[in-house]
């Protein structure tokens, strides 16, 4: 398969990771409280995630600019996969902590490393003018997979709180093994596309990455 080839999977592939990723669980809340957690315990989980995704959101854009973007896309899903299971597995405050700090990180290796991915992609074959509608779409399957997460979670809540999470972590490993499906594009590392190229875009990418985050909080 030739490089340009394989630029194109990148674009096909990418809405997929996209869509995989969105449709998680939603409903953390509840599901802590019936495993003891008080409200105000709950609240505190969330501020620990919030507060781990700007600590690391540079220090993850790092690995990304300089490293691998196709190799932060997939430690995004392990990290998220990882957090989702220790809340099954796990009934104590304090592994939660720990989950919700890595569910931050994860969160973090994603931000901007996908949407750089598609440019440089765009970029390589000469469609980056198509960058805006192609995102766009990625972000409607976005949607339509939380549409469907929800769906789904609720009715298998009342059957078995833990089956969505399950659903969820399954999830994940299906997004890690698109993600390896990514070819990195030839780049000079260490250059900086588009998310990370001013701060105001990095504060945006922060509000949509905890936005995402509190989804899975209602």
């Amino acid at each position: 398969m030739d490089i340009h080839s394989k630029y194109l999977n990148n674009i096909r592939y990418y809405p997929v990771y996209r869509f995989v990723l969105g449709m998680l669980i939603i409903g953390l809340t509840p599901y802590l409280r019936m495993k003891g957690l008080s409200y105000s315990q709950v609240m505190l989980l969330q501020s620990v995630s919030a507060a781990m995704v700007v600590l690391f959101e540079m220090p993850t854009g790092m690995v990304a600019d300089k490293v691998s973007r196709k190799r932060s896309l997939f430690l995004s899903a392990v990290c998220i996969g990882v957090a989702f299971s220790l809340y099954i597995l796990f009934g104590d405050f304090r592994v939660f902590v720990c989950a919700e700090m890595i569910f931050g990180i994860g969160l973090t290796f994603r931000s901007g490393a996908d949407a750089a991915l598609l440019y440089e992609s765009l970029d390589r074959l000469g469609r980056k003018n198509e960058y805006a509608q192609i995102e766009g779409r990625a972000n409607t399957f976005i949607f339509i997979g939380q549409g469907i997460g929800a769906v789904v979670s609720s009715l298998l809540y009342t059957y078995n709180a833990d089956i969505p999470f399950w659903i969820s972590v399954g999830n994940c490993l299906v997004a890690a093994g698109v993600a390896l499906l990514f070819v990195e594009t030839e780049r000079e590392k260490g250059g900086s596309v588009i998310i990370r190229t001013s701060s105001t875009a990095c504060v945006w990418r922060w509000g949509v990455r905890l936005f995402y985050g509190r989804c899975c909080w209602l």
